[in-house]
C-alpha cells in the first residue's frame, strides 16, 4: 500500500519484522546518524494499530531502548494519507514527538503547527523535557554536518566512504547455499524488474564496475553461454516500490531467472542469485540453491555484493 494515499497495517508475525529489522540493526551499528519513520502500523509492535511514526512502543521502547538508537529520528512526510488517516495534522505531529520523533518533515501549515505544538507544550498533553530533548539532538546533529569555515559545502571524508562501506557490508545477508568460489571471471545476467517503472532507476553497472576492479572480468550476458565453465552470477533486482503494491518479482522477470538458472545448471556451472529485493522474495526462486541478499539495487548494495562475493572468506 502507498501510504501516500492509504493507511496500511502490516500482521505479518514478530519474528518476521525482527528479521526485516536487519538492516536497521546494521546501520545502528555502524553508527548511522539518523533514521526515518513510516506511516505504517505494526500490529505485532503496537496492538494500538498506530503508525510507527505515532508509536512510542515502536520508536522510544524498540528503537532507543532495545535497540540502542541515540541518534535523530525523523517522521516520514506529515503530509501523507497514511498518518492523517489517524488525525489532523496538530493531532499527528504532537502524537510523533510524544512518541519519539526529533524532527516533523513536510508539514503543511509551519506557522498554525508551531503555535499548536506550543499550546501543547504549555497545557502539559507534550512534555517540555521531551521537547527539548528533540532539540538538544537536532542541535547535535547539525553541528556534526555542519562544514568547517573554508571548506565546500558538501564535504566527503575518506571516514565518511568507509562508514558507507561498513553500514553496506555489513547488511548483506546469505539467505541460503553458499558463496561459490569465483576466479578471474563470472559471466553476470542481469534481470531487473523495476526498469520500466515510473522513475528513472539506479544504474546496476557499478556492480560489474566493482567486480573489475578486483580483478573479476564480469562481462553482462542475456543467458549463460554455452561452452565455458565460469560461475554465472544473476543480478535480480526487485525493489520494494509503492507503485507495484507487491512484494518480489513479476512474471516475466521470474521466467527469465528461472530460465538462466536451469541453463547454468544443465552446463554444470556454480550459480549465485544477488537477490537485489527483499530476503522474503528468496521464497519465489525454489530453484536457486545459493542466494545472497542485498536488498536494493542502489550502488552501495551492489558494491557490497561484489565486495562479498571477491572476497567472502571477510
Amino acid at each position: 500500500v502507498d501510504t501516500h494515499v492509504a493507511r496500511h497495517i502490516v500482521r505479518e508475525p514478530a519474528r518476521t519484522l525482527w528479521s526485516d529489522m536487519l538492516m536497521f540493526r546494521a546501520a545502528i551499528d555502524a553508527g548511522v546518524a539518523s533514521i526515518m519513520t513510516a506511516h505504517v502500523a505494526y500490529h505485532k509492535l503496537d496492538r494500538a494499530g498506530v503508525p510507527a511514526t505515532i508509536s512510542e512502543p515502536i520508536l522510544t521502547e524498540l528503537l532507543r531502548r532495545e535497540m540502542g538508537f541515540d541518534g535523530l529520528v525523523l517522521s516520514d512526510s506529515l503530509e501523507m494519507e497514511g498518518l492523517l488517516a489517524y488525525g489532523v495534522e496538530s493531532t499527528v505531529a504532537e502524537g510523533a514527538l510524544r512518541a519519539g520523533c526529533d524532527m516533523l518533515l513536510a508539514p503543511m501549515d509551519v506557522a498554525g503547527l508551531v503555535r499548536s505544538l506550543e499550546r501543547a507544550e504549555q497545557r502539559g498533553t507534550l512534555q517540555r523535557a521531551r521537547v527539548r530533548s528533540a532539540l538538544e539532538r537536532r542541535d547535535r546533529w547539525a553541528v556534526w554536518a555542519r562544514p568547517a569555515q573554508g571548506s565546500p559545502a558538501n564535504p566527503t571524508t575518506m571516514d565518511d566512504l568507509m562508514w558507507a562501506r561498513q553500514c553496506s557490508d555489513r547488511s548483506v545477508r546469505l539467505v541460503r547455499g553458499a558463496v561459490p568460489p569465483v576466479g578471474a571471471a563470472v559471466e553476470v545476467v542481469l534481470v531487473d524488474d523495476d526498469a520500466d517503472g515510473p522513475w528513472p532507476s539506479p544504474s546496476r553497472a557499478p556492480f560489474c564496475t566493482a567486480l573489475r576492479a578486483m580483478d573479476i572480468d564480469a562481462p553482462v550476458v542475456a543467458e549463460p553461454t554455452p561452452g565455458t565453465s565460469v560461475p554465472v552470477l544473476i543480478l535480480a533486482v526487485a525493489d520494494v516500490t509503492a507503485w507495484k503494491n507487491t512484494l518480489g518479482f513479476g512474471v516475466e522477470a521470474l521466467a527469465t531467472i528461472e530460465r538462466a538458472l536451469h541453463m547454468a545448471h544443465a552446463q554444470q556451472r556454480e550459480v549465485l542469485v544477488v537477490l537485489a529485493a527483499h530476503p522474503r522474495t528468496a521464497a519465489q526462486l525454489s530453484d536457486a540453491a545459493n542466494v545472497m541478499c542485498i536488498w536494493g539495487g542502489e550502488r552501495s548494495m551492489l558494491e557490497a555484493a561484489a565486495r562479498a562475493i571477491a572476497r567472502p572468506a571477510l
